[in-house]
């Protein structure tokens, strides 16, 4: 179970302070095994090994994030992000967990569908979308993304593409219009295109990555172009 965390009073942070935003300082990933397998490497951190049975524990703890700048509420509102994450609320449902009902969830964000609404285009799979969206992605020698479908780096890599997507889409409405909503879509757009850092302490996952190498889409001067011409 992968989970990543983006705090958005760091928008507000990164604009009053100009403070360089950086996936590193404003993502927080955590990959959660259940299972004794080791499978693909988690690249943002060292994972953290769960019985089966701690499973929906875990996950509530993890969304249970105590807001100490609002008197009035104990806990942090969260706009879950997932692809087609109508098939991950499944998932929980059969463990018997009902994330739509629980109160600190106050909305649910799909990045298969806001890449449908944003770019014009058909269905993607998380690792075209990332590419198309130009955020560098681990790729082995034979050019095939091999470090998605961990759990870990696939909530990494959506948060990106969320970022990415909600830049493209207000950057063209009126609202972006005021110096810091443009600072703020920057903000988004940079994290999310940031060269990919490599977090794991584990000694493992640096041996498995010592062969790799990081393939990134240039900066294009407009993307609206490129997906207008696109599939």
């Amino acid at each position: 179970m992968g989970i990543t965390t983006l705090d958005t009073r760091t928008l507000q942070t990164y604009v009053t302070q100009d403070i360089a935003p950086t996936a590193r300082s404003h993502l927080v990933n955590t990959h959660f095994s259940f299972s004794c397998g080791y499978g693909r490497a988690f690249l943002f951190g060292d994972t953290v090994r769960r019985d089966k049975s701690q499973l929906q524990q875990v996950l509530l703890d993890s969304l249970t994030i105590a807001d100490h700048t609002n008197a009035g509420r104990k806990v942090r509102r969260i706009v879950l992000v997932g692809h087609n994450i109508r098939s991950e609320l499944s998932n929980m449902k059969h463990i018997g967990l009902d994330l739509e009902t629980l109160p600190m969830i106050v909305g649910l964000l799909d990045t298969a569908q806001l890449s449908r609404e944003v770019l014009q285009c058909g269905w993607l799979s998380l690792g075209r979308l990332v590419n198309l969206l130009g955020i560098p992605l681990h790729h082995n020698v034979g050019g095939v993304a091999d470090k998605l479908h961990n759990a870990g780096n696939d909530a990494h890599y959506t948060m990106r593409a969320m970022l990415a997507l909600s830049s493209l889409h207000y950057s063209k409405q009126s609202s972006a219009s005021s110096e810091h909503a443009a600072e703020a879509l920057a903000w988004m757009m940079d994290v999310a295109r940031e060269t990919t850092p490599i977090f794991s302490t584990h000694a493992r996952t640096r041996r498995a990555l010592s062969h790799k190498y990081t393939r990134g889409i240039p900066d294009y001067a407009d993307l609206g172009d490129l997906f207008g011409s696109s599939e």
